[in-house]
C-alpha cells in the first residue's frame, strides 16, 4: 500500500536509477587491443559514463623493493588522447585504498578504473616477490568501495610463469579478490594486434552471471564469448543459491526453523504473507536457479565496532549469495553491500493506541474555563449583595421620609421576589424610588446575562462537537509534544537501521534529533519482530511504535486486538531492496527482473492480493479505525486550503450518546430543586413573619 503522494517521487528515482543500470560496466576482456580498450574507455569519460580511471605507477608492493621508472607508455598514450585519469605513483597498498576511497566520499558511488603499469617492475619478478604483490593488490581491491576489477600490465617473458604461479596459489587470494592480468611489450595504440597480447583472468563472470571461481585463460573466440554474454540470458543451471531472510510480514513470514541432524537450521516461509518469496520465485524460475534459505537471526545489519552484524554480514562475508526482507538503504550500508532496483519506497510512520474517549459527565461546566466560572459567580453575588443592601438597609431609610407612601405589606416582601418582579418588566409596584445607577445597574446585569448566555451556548455546541476524544498523536508535533512531556516510551524492531539514523541526526533535523534526545534520556524498547511491537502498544497506550506504514496498516488488519491509530505524517522516507555482495554477478539479472515486475504491477497486485485474502482478527475495531482515519484526513485535506488551524478531533462527524446529556439533565434536576427549596423556604419565612406580625400586632 503506497501512498499516492510519493508516485513523483518514485518516478524519478526510476529514471536516475536506469540511468546508471543501463551502463555497462569498463571490463577489459581481451578479445581487442589494450590501447583501443583504453581509448574507448576514455571516451566513455568524456560521454559521461559513470566510472573514473586511476593509474598507478612505481606500485611499491614490497618492502625491500622499490621502483622509480619514468612515466610510462600508458601515461603518455593517456595524455596524447587527452583522457582525463588521476595518476599515482611511488605508493603503496595503504595509502592507495585511502586515497581511493576518499575520491569515493568526495564523488559519490562511481566505479574506479585501476590499471596497474608494472611492465619494468615485472621483468625480473620472483615468486616470492609475485606472492607480496598478489597479497598488496588484494588489499586495494578488498579496501576499495566501488572498484572495477584491478588491471594489472605484467611483462611477456612471466606469462608461463605467472599461469603456474596463480593456479598454484590461487587457494591464498582473498574470496572477493578479482583482477585481470595483461602480458603485453611496449608497443601500444589503438591498430595494435591483439595478438600480442595474452590476458588472463582471476575470477571473471562468465556466461552472464557465472563467478568463475579460480584463474581463466581463454584461448579461442569462443572462450572470450563466454565473458561476453549478456546478463539478460543469463542461466544458473539450478546452482543453489542462498538467501538471508528475516521474519517481518508481510515482506517476509517465518512460519517455523528447524535444525537437522547436521546442526543446519531449515527456515520455511509463508507465501501468503510474504512479498519477496513470491518476487524470489519468479526470479528463480526466470533464471534457472535454486535457494536456500538462511535465518539471519532478526538482524538486518549494523555498523557497530568496525564490523558489521546480521544479513549484511553475511553478505560481506560470501556466506550468503544475497539478502532479502525489508534490508533499507543507507549510507554505510551502500559502501559496504550492492543493492538491486529498488522493491518498495515507503514511509517510516508511528502506531499508537486509538484516542479513548473523553469524560463527559461535567460537559455542562467544560464549556467555560474555571477562571470564567469564578468572575461570573463573583459578579453575581457582588450584585446580589448591593442589591440586597440596598432594599434593606438604603430604601428602608428613604422610605421614612417619604410622605405619601403606600402600604408597608410591600416592603416586606423577600427580595428573590422583588427581584423576580423587576426582571418581570415590575409586575410588582415597589415604592422606593430608583436612582439612575439602580437602573444601570439592572441594563447591565440584563445585557451582560444575555451575552453569557449565547457565549455558553456556542462554547457548549463546540464542546459537543470537538470533545468526544482525547488527543490522539497523528502529526510529527504531536510525537515531539509527548516525548518532552516524558509521557510515552518508543518501541523499535531491534538491530533497526532507522534508529542508528536517529540517533546520529543532527539538530539541524528538528524531528530525528527530538526523537534522539528522548532516546538518551529513555532507553527505547526493542523487540525481535514487528508483531512483538504491535502487540506492545495494544497493551499499554503509553508505547509509540515506529516502522514502515506497509507494515503497520497489515498488522492493523491481521493482528489488531484494539482499534489503534497510525499517524498521518511520516519520519522519513524508507527504501527497501535485495542485497548483494559488491561487484555480483547476480546483481544486473535480477536487477534487470525486478525492474520488469515494476512495470508489469505485480508488486502493487501481490500487496493487493495480502490485504485482500488477510482475515481481519477484529473487524469492527479494523472498521472503526479506517472509517474515522479516513473521515479525518478527508477533512484535514480540505480543511488544509481554508486555513491552517489544527483539524478538530473525531466527534465533529458522529452524533453524541444519550450519556452526553447525563450533565445537563442532573444540571437541570438539581437547579429545579434548589430553586423551589429556595422559593419555599422564602415563603415559609415570609408566611411566618406575617403570622408574627398579625399575632403579635405591637411588635
Amino acid at each position: 500500500m503506497f501512498d499516492h503522494k510519493i508516485k513523483l517521487l518514485v518516478s524519478i528515482f526510476i529514471i536516475n536509477h536506469l540511468s546508471c543500470f543501463t551502463i555497462s560496466n569498463p571490463k577489459f576482456i581481451g578479445d581487442k587491443s589494450f590501447g583501443r580498450y583504453l581509448h574507448d574507455s576514455c571516451q566513455a569519460i568524456h560521454d559521461g559514463k559513470n566510472f573514473h580511471l586511476n593509474l598507478i605507477e612505481n606500485f611499491q608492493f614490497s618492502n625491500t623493493t622499490s621502483w622509480m621508472e619514468p612515466k610510462s607508455l600508458v601515461h603518455e598514450f593517456l595524455n596524447q588522447i587527452n583522457c582525463p585519469f588521476k595518476h599515482f605513483t611511488n605508493i603503496n597498498s595503504k595509502d592507495l585504498s585511502i586515497k581511493l576511497n576518499n575520491q569515493t566520499k568526495l564523488i559519490g558511488y562511481y566505479g574506479f578504473l585501476c590499471i596497474f603499469d608494472l611492465l619494468h617492475q615485472s621483468n625480473d619478478l620472483n615468486h616470492h616477490e609475485f606472492i607480496e604483490l598478489i597479497m598488496s593488490l588484494e588489499r586495494v581491491y578488498v579496501r576499495c568501495i566501488d572498484c572495477y576489477p584491478l588491471i594489472i600490465l605484467i611483462h611477456p617473458k612471466l606469462l608461463q610463469q605467472l599461469i603456474e604461479w596463480l593456479i598454484d596459489s590461487f587457494r591464498l587470494f582473498d574470496q572477493k579478490f578479482r583482477c585481470i592480468f595483461v602480458v603485453s611489450d611496449y608497443i601500444l595504440n589503438d591498430d595494435y594486434d591483439k595478438n600480442h597480447q595474452k590476458v588472463i583472468h582471476v575470477r571473471p563472470i562468465l556466461d552472464g552471471c557465472h563467478i568463475f571461481n579460480n584463474v581463466y585463460y581463454p584461448r579461442n573466440e569462443n572462450d572470450f564469448n563466454r565473458m561476453k554474454i549478456s546478463y539478460q540470458k543469463c542461466n544458473l543451471n539450478q546452482t543453489i543459491i542462498r538467501v538471508a531472510v528475516n521474519d517481518i510480514v508481510p515482506i517476509c513470514a517465518i512460519e517455523n526453523r528447524q535444525i537437522g541432524l547436521d546442526g543446519k537450521v531449515t527456515v520455511k516461509m509463508k507465501l501468503s504473507q510474504s512479498l519477496d518469496l513470491r518476487l524470489l520465485k519468479i526470479l528463480a524460475q526466470r533464471w534457472n536457479f535454486r535457494y536456500q534459505l538462511v535465518d539471519s537471526q532478526q538482524n538486518w545489519g549494523t555498523f557497530v565496532n568496525d564490523s558489521w552484524t546480521g544479513s549484511i554480514a553475511l553478505i560481506r562475508n560470501n556466506l550468503v549469495d544475497m539478502g532479502i526482507c525489508g534490508i533499507s538503504q543507507t549510507y554505510l550500508r551502500n559502501l559496504a553491500v550492492d543493492y538491486s532496483f529498488f522493491i518498495t519506497i515507503d514511509k517510516i510512520g508511528f502506531l499508537s493506541q486509538f484516542p479513548s474517549k473523553s469524560s463527559r459527565k461535567w460537559l455542562l461546566f467544560q464549556s467555560f474555563p474555571w477562571q470564567n466560572w469564578l468572575a461570573i459567580l463573583i459578579s453575581y453575588i457582588l450584585i446580589w449583595i448591593f442589591l440586597h443592601l440596598y432594599y434593606c438597609k438604603i430604601c428602608p431609610l428613604l422610605l421614612m421620609n417619604h410622605h405619601h407612601h403606600r402600604s408597608r405589606s410591600k416592603e416586606n416582601l423577600p427580595i428573590s421576589m422583588k427581584l423576580c418582579a423587576i426582571y418581570l418588566n415590575r409586575a410588582i409596584k415597589v415604592d422606593c424610588p430608583e436612582p439612575t445607577s439602580i437602573c444601570i445597574i439592572y441594563l447591565v446585569t440584563m445585557i451582560s446575562m444575555m451575552i453569557t448566555l449565547i457565549l455558553y451556548s456556542a462554547a457548549y455546541y463546540l464542546q459537543l462537537n470537538t470533545s468526544h476524544y482525547e488527543k490522539h498523536i497523528d502529526s510529527v508535533d504531536d510525537i515531539n509534544e509527548y516525548f518532552r512531556s516524558g509521557t510515552h516510551t518508543l518501541v523499535t524492531r531491534k538491530s533497526d537501521e532507522n534508529m542508528n539514523i536517529i540517533k546520529h541526526s543532527r539538530p539541524e533535523n528538528n524531528i530525528l534529533y527530538t526523537i534522539n534526545e528522548h532516546v538518551i534520556k529513555n532507553k527505547p524498547v526493542e523487540v525481535l519482530n514487528d508483531v512483538s511491537g504491535f502487540d506492545l502498544v495494544q497493551s499499554d497506550s503509553k508505547f509509540i511504535f515506529l516502522s514502515t506504514k506497509l507494515i503497520l496498516y497489515y498488522l492493523q488488519r491481521a493482528y489488531a486486538r484494539k482499534t489503534v491509530w497510525i499517524g498521518t505524517e511520516s519520519l522519513k522516507m524508507d527504501i527497501n531492496a535485495f542485497a548483494f555482495p559488491k561487484h555480483s554477478p547476480l546483481l544486473k539479472p535480477i536487477s534487470y527482473q525486478i525492474l520488469l515486475s515494476h512495470e508489469r504491477g505485480l508488486y502493487q497486485k501481490w500487496i493487493k492480493d495480502i490485504y485482500r485474502f488477510t482475515p481481519l482478527l477484529n473487524r469492527q475495531s479494523y472498521l472503526e479505525a479506517i472509517r474515522f482515519q479516513r473521515t479525518f484526513r478527508k477533512w484535514s485535506t480540505s480543511s488544509s486550503m481554508i486555513s491552517t488551524s489544527s483539524p478538530p478531533s473525531f466527534s465533529q462527524f458522529y452524533a453524541l450518546d444519550l450519556s452526553d446529556f447525563e450533565a445537563i439533565l442532573h444540571s437541570w434536576i438539581l437547579g429545579i430543586a434548589i430553586s423551589i427549596a429556595i422559593l419555599l423556604i422564602e415563603i415559609i419565612i415570609w408566611r411566618f413573619r406575617q403570622y408574627q406580625q398579625s399575632k403579635y400586632p405591637s411588635r
